[in-house]
């Protein structure tokens, strides 16, 4: 733990090793995973012969599933009694102490969810889709400006998109040592805030060649004994300055410990090799080549469906004979020469959805609903 504020040098290399080395092979499964959540993945189709990629919603459904199944109209806190009696009884100071536990949890539970109504929701799609998810406490501003006269409760929970959070493995009662928090923002709006607090150019941001509408970090970081913020470059992580906080470039953290709580989803394995891919397992881990399977089956039946769904007419003709230029050729007329007649007019079936494609989409079918 240091006693002092660290340095700028030492926030940039604790941050560009989070995000160049430490969470290089989750993130980038998990833009894996935005990908076929998003239907935009690489198929493996060439467009100029195949229909544009047909992709069902399982990718999403698998994510979106879990959160369907959380009610969020009515949310009831149970505080269970910590029993000390030597006997190890529950007794009436113990439900004192944890009624009073659950009616404080259950005014926190009720305000949050009037201000953000679906943050369970968040929490769950969080670990299905990132395969962690994080709870940050945060404070009310009204209560650090004039708590005598601020109203609603002096602290909020926010609920970050997992895949912006960086933090530290070391973990006590699920609260990390150490935490960095991206916040994608415009350069207009980061200057906006040092001027607030710093006054007109008195700042120091290294934001040369840069405009008002180029999109920034403001990284929001956190240690038990120090709190700050500093600006990064979107594609290269590189710092640009620390961004003063109510006047001060870094402040003493009053809380003593990182207000973030971090869970997993419960389908990978601690890291024996401290890499956090093998805990934050999301639910389409393991069947990525599946899902772009399935599209790509898709894809060929769509292809073959709208290209062949009416029958067709086909022209035979000898060599150098030109049909009359007032007949006119439906989509999909085959032209062919023969020696055989001057013009013969057959009608085409469609052709069937091959029989390999159906008996893969039915074991692909299969496998994702076990």
């Amino acid at each position: 733990m240091p006693s002092k504020p660290p340095e700028t040098h030492e926030l940039q290399e604790m941050y560009t090793t989070y995000v160049k080395t430490r969470y290089q092979r989750l993130r980038e499964r998990q833009q894996e995973h935005i990908d076929l959540y998003e239907q935009s993945a690489e198929i493996g189709l060439d467009t100029t012969n195949f229909q544009k990629p047909t992709f069902p919603p399982t990718g999403m459904r698998i994510i979106e599933a879990p959160a369907d199944n959380i009610a969020m109209d009515f949310i009831s806190v149970n505080q269970p009694p910590q029993l000390r009696s030597p006997g190890g009884m529950e007794t009436k100071g113990t439900r004192d102490k944890a009624d009073k536990v659950g009616r404080w949890c259950q005014v926190l539970i009720d305000a949050h969810r009037k201000r953000e109504p679906y943050f369970l929701r968040e929490i769950i799609k969080n670990l299905a889709y990132r395969g962690e998810a994080y709870l940050f406490l945060n404070v009310n501003p009204a209560f650090v400006a004039n708590p005598e006269q601020a109203e609603g409760l002096p602290v909020y929970w926010e609920v970050p998109d997992a895949i912006s959070v960086y933090s530290s493995l070391d973990m006590e009662n699920s609260i990390p040592r150490d935490v960095f928090i991206n916040k994608i923002i415009t350069v207009g709006y980061l200057k906006e805030i040092a001027e607030r607090w710093k006054g007109k150019n008195n700042y120091s941001l290294q934001l040369e060649g840069k405009k008002d509408s180029d999109l920034i970090y403001l990284v929001e970081w956190w240690f038990p004994e120090w709190r700050g913020y500093f600006s990064a470059d979107a594609t290269t992580y590189q710092l640009l300055g620390i961004v003063p906080l109510q006047g001060e470039e870094i402040q003493p953290n009053p809380l003593g410990f990182v207000p973030i709580l971090r869970g997993f989803s419960g389908r990978g394995m601690w890291p024996h090799d401290g890499d956090p891919a093998r805990i934050a397992v999301g639910m389409l881990t393991g069947i990525e080549r599946i899902l772009i399977q399935e599209a790509r089956n898709r894809t060929k039946i769509d292809t073959i469906t709208s290209k062949y769904a009416l029958p067709y007419p086909k022209a035979t003709m000898a060599p150098g004979k030109r049909l009359p230029t007032e007949i006119k050729l439906p989509a999909g007329t085959i032209l062919e020469e023969s020696d055989q007649a001057v013009v013969k007019w057959e009608i085409i079936n469609p052709p069937p959805v091959p029989p390999d494609i159906l008996q893969e989409q039915q074991e692909i079918d299969r496998i994702l609903s076990d």
